[in-house]
């Protein structure tokens, strides 16, 4: 019996083998990390250089609205805003938070849903739980590493996958 898997992913392809599993129906970049990317550029708009701190909060508030517009499934209005947001700090480039997450989300974008739908009907959007707990866990247990997660125990007998998947596996 197949159960259909959603692997949530920061966006690596360390996790390509679990997204081969033949049960795996969707991948699904994860809320978790989205929200963290965006809290880089909300704390590197906090402190912008050259602009008065009433411009720099209008700047965060149209940060916020980039992650309104992709929490509800709008991807290509979010990009928009994070565009324009690069056109008036003069942040060119991927060396600065803004252009790191630009480059993230384009890179993804296939793995963008409809975060608010989706939470909405129950589905999964975010590791975080994983996430928080995953360093409690004893030996054999799966954890977070730089790299992705890894499974602490030898590889599992072929055909088998560790579960529950819940950012990805890599083999060990």
């Amino acid at each position: 019996m197949d159960v259909p898997v959603t692997v949530l992913s920061d966006g690596g392809e360390d996790i390509r083998h679990a997204c081969q599993l033949p049960a795996a129906a969707e991948r699904v970049l994860d809320w978790f990390h989205i929200g963290m990317r965006f809290e880089h550029l909300l704390v590197a708009l906090r402190g912008f250089r050259g602009a008065e701190s009433d411009e720099r909060a209008q700047l965060e508030r149209r940060a916020e609205g980039a992650k309104w517009f992709l929490w509800h499934g709008k991807q290509e209005r979010c990009l928009q805003r994070l565009e324009s947001l690069r056109r008036d700090t003069g942040w060119a480039g991927t060396q600065n938070p803004l252009g790191r997450l630009i480059r993230y989300l384009t890179g993804s974008a296939d793995r963008l849903v409809n975060y608010e739908r989706r939470r909405t009907q129950g589905r999964p959007i975010s590791s975080a739980g994983a996430e928080c707990a995953v360093d409690t866990q004893g030996p054999g247990q799966p954890r977070a590493t730089a790299r992705g997660w890894l499974c602490c125990s030898s590889r599992p007998p072929p055909g088998r996958w560790p579960t529950p998947i819940c950012a990805g596996w890599m083999p060990s």
